[in-house]
């Protein structure tokens, strides 16, 4: 009984403290995940704000040279004398509407900068239609300036172009500006925070080239490689080719911790207290266990003490029996409510044990060469009594009046359990009937009454302990309502079965036992 008892309270407990457990787990994992996302959109946003710090640079030189003088309406000296002055610019040129190069031109004397210019751009092909190109996929509008960005070697040019028309011609052309890559990485890099100025050492933001070559940092963090950015973003036109990396240490963006610490405590909380009200509800179902087998052990140790004395009642009863003369009438119906009512007690005793025996460790099973028919009858006579004082009448029709293998004292209490019930309950219907019939390797015995009969729908429960059938018949009968309950156990234990047969009135107990026949030995046969 303890161990069923610790198993149910195990299951009862382990249960439900996996399923926290497990919902722990999933919570943990739900709350990293989502502050992970979080983290990695804050770096993101601030990626894109230097992203936009970047085309604040180019947003700026856009500016200074739109400030600058038509070009396009200059001379070449002007030209040359104005680059030769700029930090910023690297040549300029100017293209016409059929493609020609007005400016540096092959027809007049070019500086080295200028005959390298040539050089550097002659794998790109310039032309009008380089630059002239819708502002999208599907606008007609084309633009009228803009950034062009090219890759010679390992590094990147820029060239500022803008269109140009020539008045009352209807004529255009490009004018264009390549500036100094090395200025306007170092104007990129000026607008990027200080590495020294940086406070934070927990990050590490770096800008790196096409070939993933880190062009600028900062930051104190020291990554374990270059594949290990929280997240990366392209920087934008016209220095899309580049990308800014974010790397964070390994305890950078888990503000969950503490919301973590939080769900852990409380459900810490919640499986403690289940496993302390487990621990109780245990100790206070094992203490009532415990007291309820007290009282089991003591109503045996009372049954075991009564029925000695009671067994020498009956004795001496059945002794005085004998000795009152037949014309005292008197004396014998006293006489044989007082041996009816020890046998009654004696029942009520035997049927307590038998069912501690049952719910403790079992009932033995001991069979014996035995006539069903005589038992029958052995019994029926012990409760002539009763029957005569409830002015009842007993029918036996019995058919199996063969030796067979039989426990005794198994049939003797399912019949004495029958015939009381049958007694206190159907007294009012003045017959019981008792049939046997063998079957097979069986003993088929029916008990029958006509007294108000069991509803259908309780025909299972009145085996069940205890169960009491309630209406105005039986209400005020005495009784423990473990009759039958011991009458299927005992019939089970005899490779049986008992059940409430259809009867055209009262009730019909059907009691099969197995019954197997005597084997004959060979001194028996001689």
């Amino acid at each position: 009984m303890n161990n069923k008892l610790i198993t149910v309270f195990l299951i009862l407990t382990v249960i439900p403290v996996s399923l926290l457990s497990w919902l722990t787990v999933m919570s943990f994992k739900s709350e990293k995940d989502r502050s992970l996302k979080q983290f990695i959109i804050l770096c993101e946003e601030r990626l894109q704000n230097v992203d936009f710090q970047i085309q604040s640079v180019f947003s700026h030189l856009e500016n200074e040279l739109l400030q600058l003088p038509d070009l396009s309406a200059m001379e070449v000296d002007d030209i040359r004398e104005l680059t030769r002055k700029s930090t910023i610019i690297r040549q300029v040129f100017i293209l016409s509407e059929d493609n020609s190069m007005r400016y540096p031109s092959k027809e007049i004397p070019l500086s080295e900068r200028e005959q390298d210019f040539l050089v550097r751009t002659g794998e790109i092909g310039i032309s009008t239609g380089l630059f002239l190109k819708p502002a999208s996929e599907t606008s007609e509008v084309y633009l009228s300036r803009g950034w062009y960005t090219w890759y010679l070697g390992s590094g990147i040019n820029f060239i500022f172009w803008q269109k140009y028309e020539r008045p009352g011609t209807g004529k255009y052309g490009i004018v264009g500006i390549e500036l100094n890559r090395m200025a306007v990485i170092s104007a990129v890099i000026r607008e990027l925070p200080d590495t020294a100025a940086v406070g934070e050492q927990d990050f590490l933001i770096t800008l790196n080239n096409v070939n993933d070559a880190v062009v600028y940092q900062w930051g104190g963090l020291v990554p374990v490689g270059p594949d290990n950015a929280i997240t990366v973003l392209p920087v934008s036109f016209p220095l899309s080719s580049w990308h800014l990396k974010y790397f964070a240490g390994p305890d950078t963006g888990t503000p969950y911790r503490g919301r973590i610490l939080t769900i852990f405590a409380f459900i810490s909380m919640v499986i403690i207290f289940i496993m302390g009200l487990a621990v109780y509800l245990y100790r206070e179902s094992t203490r009532e266990i415990r007291d309820a087998m007290h009282k089991v052990s003591f109503v045996n140790q009372v049954s075991h003490e009564l029925k000695t004395p009671l067994t020498n009642i009956r004795m001496y009863a059945e002794l005085l029996e004998r000795h009152i003369p037949k014309d005292s009438e008197k004396g014998r119906n006293y006489l044989d409510i007082v041996v009816s009512e020890s046998r009654r007690l004696s029942r009520l005793i035997t049927n307590i044990l038998t069912f501690s025996k049952e719910q403790k460790n079992g009932i033995q099973f001991n069979p014996v060469r035995a006539v069903p028919d005589d038992i029958i009858k052995s019994v029926t006579e012990s409760f002539r009594p009763s029957l005569k004082l409830k002015k009842m009448k007993c029918e036996l029709t019995l058919k199996s009046n063969k030796e067979v293998m039989l426990d005794t004292d198994i049939l003797e209490q399912i019949l004495s359990n029958l015939l009381s019930n049958a007694i206190k309950y159907a007294s009012s219907g003045g017959f019981i009937g008792i049939e046997s019939f063998p079957e097979d390797e069986t003993t088929n015995i029916i008990v029958r009454d006509k007294g108000p009969g069991i509803p259908a729908s309780l025909k299972e429960k009145v085996f069940k302990p205890f169960y009491r059938v309630s209406n105005k018949l039986t209400d005020g009968v005495t009784g423990t309502g473990i009759g039958l309950s011991i009458v299927r156990s005992l019939s089970e234990i005899h490779g049986g079965s008992a059940a409430i047969v259809p009867s055209g009135e009262g009730t019909a107990v059907h009691i099969i036992l197995n019954t197997p026949p005597c084997i004959i030995t060979h001194k028996e046969e001689q």
